[in-house]
């Protein structure tokens, strides 16, 4: 199945409104699923560094010294 996104778009415009609707949704639901994912696997990240934190790993970085060294290093060539 090699069809173009144009393609495939023209042969779904040709489809009834109901399922149309249909499709839509579903695309919808696809994409809501991929956000959840994501949301989860930062939920774990920040879970993790916050350990990192509370076990002395890690010590953290004041707001004014991160923004000072990402600003340092766009000017950079």
């Amino acid at each position: 199945m090699n069809r173009s996104l144009a393609e495939l778009e023209q042969e779904v415009m040709q489809l009834d409104l109901d399922s149309r609707a249909t499709l839509a949704s579903k695309l919808l639901g696809s994409l809501k699923a991929d956000h959840l994912r994501i949301d989860e696997l930062w939920l774990i990240e920040a879970e993790r560094r916050l350990a990192e934190f509370d076990s002395g790993l890690e010590e953290p970085i004041p707001g004014d010294e991160v923004f000072r060294r990402v600003r340092a290093q766009l000017v950079q060539p």
